[in-house]
């Protein structure tokens, strides 16, 4: 009976499959979506072959929505006046500006975020000058991207400069002016072109959103539950994306803002403190700061462009003292837990580095063990032989 039942079960099956097989799809509804053909973003190859992060995002929303997509690339003035116009149904990629969520609907789930870099040529003179004020009639080469004229129109009114501007169509031709020199630098999103030259600002980084009129209700609708649909059943999606098109790309040289290097300037070094006997992670030799911890602090130091003295400490709980005195800045290796950083009264970085730590017990021991030994103020004591052991089985 048994074999009869699953046999049964198996013919259902397969009846199911044969009947969804033989129904007629529903027909997928045809979208035209605008996009800029940049880097990483939606490149379809002569042969038809497409890739990129916003195309991979667009097709599993197309999947859920039972949506096809028109793919017709633009610069960004030309998209939005084309989607305001009723050319395009969609937009994706688009920047969080007041203006623009003022006119269209944003779909309520961003797709990214995107920040601009302004940086100049290494041809170019202005090189060598100080702050802003030689700017005056500055070339600027731009993507086109759909605000990075309005971002630098912005910062050249806050700094009281001039600039002329001038659009290439592609990553090449912009590469080509900035060798000649025929541009003096780029104002482009860090993720489409990484900075040649020295970075002078990064400009405050927006959210990206996927975008429709604000007419088109029923598309908004189906927009947001696709996108509701895929943060639920896929929330990895789009890291997955940014890992696999813009992480590869050569990373940007550390950009501080005119308060930060004034705040250096004023300060003169920085104070640091880390373990003392971490052999091969954090030690001393000579009074001087060695190991994984010891070559953070030398780039710190270089990045900065500031000196880094390390004081050395016995105790975990004297480096903690040392930043609460002030008399340290930094502590190079707090463990990377944010309710032990709240109650020891600090804020932690990202992390760095990883480890892995064990228990230890006396070969051949067995039952309880009654004396645990832990290192007094340290991070594993405070969350796992504090919580597992009595009291007054610990000492320290």
């Amino acid at each position: 009976r048994k074999k009869i039942f699953l046999r049964a079960g198996a013919m259902m099956s397969l009846l199911v499959l044969l009947f969804q097989w033989w129904l007629p799809s529903p027909a997928l509804a045809v979208v035209r979506v605008g996009y800029i053909d940049l880097p990483s973003n939606i490149e379809i190859e002569k042969n038809g072959y497409c890739s990129g992060y916003a195309y991979e995002y667009l097709q599993a929303l197309a999947a859920t929505a039972n949506w096809e997509f028109a793919y017709m690339p633009g610069t960004g003035g030309q998209l939005i006046k084309s989607l305001r116009q009723g050319e395009l149904d969609l937009l994706v990629g688009v920047p969080e500006i007041p203006e623009l969520q003022a006119e269209f609907n944003f779909s309520w789930l961003p797709m990214g975020s995107s920040s601009l870099v302004f940086s100049l040529s290494p041809q170019s003179p202005r090189v060598q000058v100080a702050g802003y004020r030689g700017f005056d009639g500055i070339k600027i080469g731009l993507l086109p991207d759909f605000y990075a004229e309005e971002q630098l129109a912005a910062f050249s009114r806050q700094h009281g400069f001039s600039c002329q501007v001038q659009y290439f169509a592609t990553v090449e031709e912009l590469s080509q002016a900035i060798q000649s020199g025929s541009v003096d630098g780029i104002v482009a999103d860090r993720n489409q072109y990484p900075p040649i030259g020295p970075v002078l600002e990064a400009f405050e980084p927006r959210l990206l959103y996927t975008v429709v009129k604000k007419q088109d209700v029923g598309r908004l609708e189906q927009l947001n539950r696709a996108a509701g649909e895929i943060q639920l059943n896929d929330p990895q999606l789009l890291n997955r994306l940014y890992q696999k098109y813009y992480t590869a790309k050569p990373s940007l040289p550390l950009m501080l803002t005119a308060d930060e290097k004034q705040y250096l300037q004023q300060r003169g070094e920085l104070v640091v403190v880390a373990s003392a006997d971490q052999k091969p992670y954090s030690y001393f030799e000579g009074g001087q700061l060695k190991g994984i911890v010891g070559d953070i602090a030398a780039k710190l130091s270089a990045d900065l462009n500031i000196p880094v003295r390390a004081v050395e400490t016995k105790t975990y709980a004297e480096a903690l003292q040392a930043i609460h005195d002030n008399s340290a800045d930094i502590i190079l290796n707090f463990f990377g837990d944010y309710s032990w950083a709240e109650k020891n009264q600090v804020r932690i970085t990202q992390p760095y580095i990883q480890s892995q730590y064990v228990a230890l017990t006396r070969q051949g021991q067995q039952g309880d063990v009654s004396r645990v030994a832990g290192v007094k103020d340290y991070f594993y004591t405070h969350v796992y032989l504090e919580n597992k052991f009595p009291a007054g089985s610990l000492q320290y």
